[in-house]
């Protein structure tokens, strides 16, 4: 993800009564990814979750990493079946397939 950071710094002086406040936007760049964990048709646990984080404000350059972990709702319509076979979902195909057949043939 690419976009533009913008901050700014107050300083106060209370002594000599003084107040600054430096402002600057540049460039950010966001990039991660993470393993969720289906738990539910509708819920899923996100195990871990990577974010790097680069941006270059006031002519310093910082790199960060962000963890997260946390509880998913996946929103609209529940996904379809994408078993191969749905009376055995961690089949590659269903009894009786060709491939099924050419499988116990060549064991």
């Amino acid at each position: 993800m690419f976009g533009r950071t913008r901050t700014s710094v107050r300083v106060a002086n209370e002594a000599f009564g003084i107040q600054t406040e430096p402002l600057d936007t540049e460039n950010e760049i966001a990039a991660g990814g993470g393993v969720d964990m289906s738990f539910r048709k509708r819920f899923s646990i996100r195990v871990i979750q990577v974010d790097y984080i680069h941006t270059s404000l006031f002519d310093h350059d910082q790199n960060n990493l962000r963890f997260s972990t946390g509880l998913v709702y996946h929103w609209g319509r529940p996904p379809a079946q994408t078993a191969p076979c749905p009376q055995h979902p961690h089949a590659l195909a269903c009894p009786g397939d060709k491939v099924w057949k050419e499988w116990n043939d060549w064991k």
